[in-house]
């Protein structure tokens, strides 16, 4: 995920589609009266959010939240490099729902978005909006980009995300956000039906044939003098997540870039920006030897490094 929006169609299908079943068994009969049934927050606050939700773990059986859990962490880690979520929650739009503009910044520096709504591509969709509006990067920054020849759409300010049946939609929360209005449904089973929670303070972790308190010496030791000259450049704010890779011998082989949500805080192309932030984190990351830390039978390892921007 670099710069924008993650969007992963046909999240785990055998997941999705059993927790869809669980939801929908919950609403199959409307006049039943148990207690499971009353576990809903009409959450309100006029102008900005109207929406039913539930903490997620309350509403599926803890097997099937644990599986979910799992993938939803499995997806960050491999993708983000992030090993920690939030609390999970559930929530249901019908008709008049919606959430107005917001940032969630606090919460963790990726949110994420799985929807179980009964929303295909190539069928009828049951109501209209609820889509997931992000506000455009050009928009954010727009005296930046303004072009005064060529004039502006909705489509040009807005990214609308449709709720598909197993999209998992992962973006920076720190952008303006919300859902536009659901209309022409009143029943649970045909309202816009989503998961979701934030990806929160990523950390770094080993994998592979790699003594971790040797290697988190020598990590420590180079990331004293990286976060030197990078306070010295303080030149944006983000998160920039990378995948080191080291050789058997304990050289670094590459450094791959899993996540970048980086912003120029100051008068200056974003591109340079990160032109001087990359170029600084390669010639100290590079140069690093991770041979003491190599266990015997070692082929190969990598570091997952986030370095957080908060200029």
């Amino acid at each position: 995920m670099v710069g924008g929006t993650c969007i992963e169609d046909g999240f785990d299908p055998h997941l999705v589609t059993a927790l869809r079943t669980h939801y929908n068994d919950r609403f199959s009969n409307p006049l039943e009266t148990t207690s499971e049934r009353f576990i809903w927050d009409y959450w309100h606050v006029p102008g900005q959010y109207s929406l039913m939700r539930t903490p997620a773990d309350a509403f599926f059986p803890p097997d099937l939240y644990m599986e979910l859990e799992s993938k939803i962490l499995d997806f960050g880690q491999e993708r983000l490099g992030c090993r920690g979520i939030s609390p999970i929650w559930l929530s249901y739009y019908v008709s008049g729902h919606f959430q107005e503009f917001h940032t969630d910044a606090p919460h963790g520096p990726f949110a994420f978005v799985l929807s179980l709504s009964d929303y295909h591509k190539e069928t009828p969709h049951p109501f209209t909006g609820g889509e997931t509006k992000i506000l455009r990067d050009d928009i954010l920054d727009y005296w930046r980009c303004h072009d005064s020849s060529t004039g502006i759409e909705l489509p040009d300010i807005v990214e609308s995300i449709p709720p598909y049946f197993g999209r998992m939609t992962v973006f920076d929360p720190r952008k303006p956000h919300g859902v536009t209005m659901v209309d022409g449904v009143k029943n649970p089973l045909d309202a816009r039906i989503v998961l979701h929670g934030w990806y929160t303070e990523p950390s770094a972790y080993f994998e592979g044939h790699i003594d971790e308190t040797t290697a988190t010496d020598v990590l420590n030791h180079t990331l004293e003098a990286l976060y030197e000259e990078l306070g010295q450049l303080s030149m944006a704010c983000g998160t920039l997540i990378l995948r080191i890779h080291i050789t058997h011998q304990g050289t670094v082989e590459s450094i791959n870039v899993l996540a970048n949500t980086l912003k120029c805080r100051h008068p200056q192309s974003l591109d340079d920006a990160m032109v001087s932030i990359l170029t600084c984190v390669s010639e100290h990351l590079e140069t690093m030897s991770f041979s003491a830390a190599m266990t015997p039978e070692a082929l190969s390892a990598t570091i997952t490094l986030p370095l957080i921007f908060e200029s």
